[in-house]
């Protein structure tokens, strides 16, 4: 997947590029974290891109679904386990065991959160970044202005 933006910060071999939304995510709002129609990803850059660069970055499309279903599908799966084996292990047929089971569910969901996390720390930002600068758009957009607006 291609997509163009504008890289907002640079530290070494990563920048932080910021984009509008196109077609492909109307409609999702997972990673609006800027503004309303902004998103922010971090690429490597091993083109040299500078702040205020319009840079067209790739992002790979198998590392795109592997990291979606870690994030989203991943605690869901989590969570189920955390009842079944919590109601299980407490009874499971009476009302506390399906009140332990749905603290499981929770406990399993904040566990999964924190393997998401670490795996994010530890394994995440490898040197074959899953998102990096293919190309320079031709404009260079000025740093005030970016700051502006």
């Amino acid at each position: 997947m291609r997509e163009t933006g504008i890289v907002v910060s640079a530290a070494g071999e990563l920048v932080k590029v910021q984009m509008s939304g196109g077609e492909r995510c109307k409609g999702c709002n997972a990673c609006h974290a800027v503004g309303s129609n902004l998103m922010e990803v971090e690429a490597h850059n091993g083109l040299g891109a500078k702040v205020g660069d319009v840079v067209e970055i790739y992002v790979e499309p198998a590392r795109l679904v592997g990291h979606s279903f870690i994030l989203f599908i991943f605690p869901i799966l989590m969570m189920i386990a955390g009842y079944f084996i919590m109601g299980y292990m407490t009874g499971g047929s009476s009302t506390s065991g399906e009140g332990y089971g749905i603290l499981g569910a929770f406990a399993f969901l904040f566990l999964s959160l924190l393997m998401i996390k670490l795996y994010d720390l530890f394994l995440g930002r490898d040197r074959q970044a899953a998102v990096r600068v293919t190309g320079f758009a031709g404009t260079t957009i000025d740093s005030e202005k970016l700051n502006q607006g």
